[in-house]
């Protein structure tokens, strides 16, 4: 044969060999399946048997997924289990109190880290406030602050929905006969009872800021307590306040101790936390008892002696981190250490 009538042949035949293995039959029809579709039927298997494995995966791992949530459910309510507890249907009491002398530098981390949390739950929020016109210059030799003039109307920015403002000379002079008891006793602080005067002077604020909230006509379900001269760094856990409300406790932070218990802020339960919130009444049974007074222990005091005796109420504490911030815009250095020893579960440390 020709060369070229050769190649022909050879062409024809190799073509006929893959059309002739390439070939399936479906009823009377025959359809020609090209061969790199062949040579792919293999991975396409292993791909089927990859991907049923895959889905597998994803099922498992959703199932184990939906059951965590539901257990965590059952520990911690959703925002509507606040609707199902005592007090009113869904509402929730702030209470602010002394001096916010700093409220510039904090109150965008009020915002975002505290009311943010408390307006998703969907509750009627209420804030209460009580503070002091402040007329002379600000002294303050133990934070360092000084020569400072306050800006007495800075508490509005809160936009609080009820509130007081109590001149701080009256105040004072209504509290000189108790400061004349306490001075009978040890200063803690060593600085002439200028320490404990101030802590007197928060106690007596934090008090009628609480009978604030105590006017409201249906009591709240819950009720928080803070400074507003702190920067709070993280966001409040609203399941921890849910579970406070549902279980009747208190939350305190687990920081910074000070052989008692951190008075910085607080949230839980309203009835316990009105015993919180009114301890000034107390101050003079405890001072007396333990020859001195000292704030985180004397916090410590209420809830066992107080709080605890009137009934079943937990104390679950927290790792939020909050720091004091002066009437100069500066920030006190804080130890975050968790160190208070007698929380109860649950609690987010």
């Amino acid at each position: 044969m020709k060369p070229d009538v050769v190649s022909t042949l050879r062409s024809q035949t190799v073509q006929l060999d893959i059309s002739q293995h390439s070939e399936q039959r479906h009823g009377s029809c025959t359809r020609y399946e090209p061969v790199s579709k062949r040579l792919a039927r293999p991975y396409q298997r292993r791909f089927r048997i990859a991907f049923g494995r895959v889905k597998i995966f994803m099922f498992v791992t959703f199932a184990a997924k939906a059951a965590y949530v539901t257990v965590q459910e059952s520990i911690m309510p959703s925002p509507r289990v606040i609707s199902s507890v005592a007090g009113n249907a869904c509402t929730l009491a702030v209470v602010m109190y002394s001096l916010p002398r700093s409220l510039r530098y904090t109150l965008s981390s009020i915002k975002k880290n505290i009311f943010a949390g408390l307006y998703g739950t969907g509750c009627d929020i209420k804030l209460f406030l009580h503070t002091y016109r402040h007329s002379e210059v600000y002294h303050n030799r133990r934070s360092g602050e000084g020569s400072i003039i306050l800006n007495n109307s800075e508490f509005q920015l809160l936009q609080p929905d009820n509130f007081i403002v109590d001149d701080l000379v009256s105040v004072l002079k209504k509290q000189a006969a108790v400061m004349n008891n306490l001075t009978t006793y040890r200063d803690l602080w060593e600085d002439n009872y200028e320490s404990l005067q101030r802590a007197l002077l928060a106690l007596h604020s934090l008090k009628y800021a609480t009978q604030l909230a105590a006017s409201l006509p249906v009591p709240p379900a819950g009720m928080l307590i803070l400074r507003p001269d702190l920067r709070y760094h993280d966001a409040l856990n609203v399941s921890l306040l849910q579970y406070a409300i549902k279980t009747n406790s208190i939350v305190i932070p687990n920081w910074q101790p000070w052989g008692g218990a951190n008075d910085r802020f607080a949230y839980g339960a309203y009835k316990p936390m009105m015993q919180v919130g009114g301890r000034y009444d107390s101050i003079l049974a405890f001072t007396a008892q333990n020859q001195g007074f000292h704030s985180e222990q004397f916090l410590e005091w209420i809830i066992r002696t107080k709080v605890q005796q009137t009934g079943r109420c937990a104390i679950l504490c927290t790792g939020q981190q909050a720091s004091r911030v002066r009437a100069d815009g500066k920030v006190k250095s804080e130890d975050f250490t968790p160190k208070y020893r007698k929380c109860d579960s649950p609690n987010d440390d």
